[in-house]
């Protein structure tokens, strides 16, 4: 099933600035691996900077990995890894809706630079599994994220997103 939700993506990259688009990026980055083990792997990137390249919109976003989190790279840093592709595939991979690998090993998306760097990254968000319990309490605290996880176990809720958003499909 194929959401019109995300179809006006490559306009709004084409018209707002990167700047705008780098900081919502790294801040809903942030906030979703707040309470996941992953984040400790990204001690491994400290230092270095990701440049995500968006080829159908000519974007290009760019972050400095410090602390084990994103953060918009100053304008003037080289680039270590520079990931490349298209806003469809992009999404794809954000959204887990194609396996990473298949994205890259058919070159729609395409590493440069640093590719050690760029593997390592690609090989920690896709070995990522994801613990809405764990970013509950992390955001929450201990005592109230538990309560609403449980609620939402209870009553579902955990079933239905992971539901919505296995079934997401980006649009072409």
């Amino acid at each position: 099933m194929k959401l019109p939700l995300f179809s006006p993506i490559p306009v709004a990259l084409k018209y707002l600035p990167d700047g705008f688009h780098s900081r919502l990026i790294a801040r809903v980055f942030n906030h979703l691996m707040r309470g996941q083990d992953v984040v400790d792997d990204l001690s491994y990137l400290n230092g270095k900077t990701i440049c995500l390249a968006v080829s159908d919109t000519g974007n290009s976003f760019s972050f400095l990995v410090t602390n084990n989190k994103l953060h918009v790279a100053p304008n003037q840093r080289k680039c270590d890894v520079t990931i490349r592709g298209n806003s469809h595939d992009f999404m794809a991979l954000a959204t887990r809706s194609e396996d990473p690998d298949t994205l890259f090993f058919a070159r729609r998306l395409c590493l440069e630079g640093d590719t050690d760097a760029g593997l390592y990254l690609k090989n920690t968000l896709d070995g990522l599994e994801y613990d809405l319990a764990s970013h509950l309490c992390a955001v929450l605290g201990e005592s109230i994220g538990k309560r609403v996880y449980d609620l939402m176990v209870r009553y579902k809720a955990d079933e239905i997103l992971k539901s919505a958003i296995l079934k997401f499909k980006p649009l072409p």
